[in-house]
């Protein structure tokens, strides 16, 4: 006969200690369902009978440390309508600014999508993804359309505004909007 599987059972809610003990009790008494299944509640396992080696009940603790190593800010826990709820926080990509700009002026969405055209033409979701975004937001298409109205960048495709494969390139006028862009920065320094 194979080994049965074990069955582990838990909640951090005690209002739920009849609902466990119900369900390990029906696994148990059932003829078919105990020839398979042994049902574990980790509240009938005394206190000193775990072992420090099996790390029974320490993963709050190793979450803890585990972020704690990789630099990440240290994980919350609550109770939220009778949920656990467990908070993990990446950490903040840091946008670096130029050394000529001060932290206090950041650099415009659409200087910095004018400095993504300059290296090359880009469609929006090219653009999209560079500035870090999952998709396309409402701020870009407004920033692209405006850029568009002042002539500084152009379409790749003019005839076909709408064309999937439609990408967007800097004008001489948006070189020369970011000349003297870079001219300014250098004059603060």
């Amino acid at each position: 006969m194979t080994a049965k599987t074990r069955i582990f059972i838990s909640s951090v809610q005690k209002e739920f200690a009849d609902e466990r003990r119900a369900l390990k009790d029906f696994v148990s008494g059932d003829p078919l369902l105990s020839r398979f299944f042994e049902v574990f509640l980790f509240e009938d396992l005394p206190a000193s009978d775990r072992r420090a080696d099996e790390k029974a009940g320490t993963g709050t603790l190793d979450m803890i440390a585990l972020c704690a190593e990789a630099g990440l800010p240290t994980p919350e826990f609550r109770q939220d309508g009778g949920q656990f709820v467990q908070t993990l926080r990446r950490v903040a990509e840091q946008v670096t600014q130029p050394e000529s700009q001060p932290e206090s002026q950041p650099e415009s969405l659409d200087a910095r999508v004018l400095g993504m055209l300059k290296r090359q033409s880009l469609s929006k979701i090219e653009i999209s993804q560079r500035l870090g975004q999952k998709e396309i937001s409402g701020r870009l298409n407004q920033i692209i359309r405006q850029l568009l109205a002042e002539l500084l960048v152009e379409y790749t495709i003019p005839d076909k505004p709408a064309s999937r494969l439609q990408k967007y390139r800097l004008t001489p006028k948006g070189q020369a909007w970011l000349d003297g862009l870079l001219l300014r920065d250098k004059g603060q320094t």
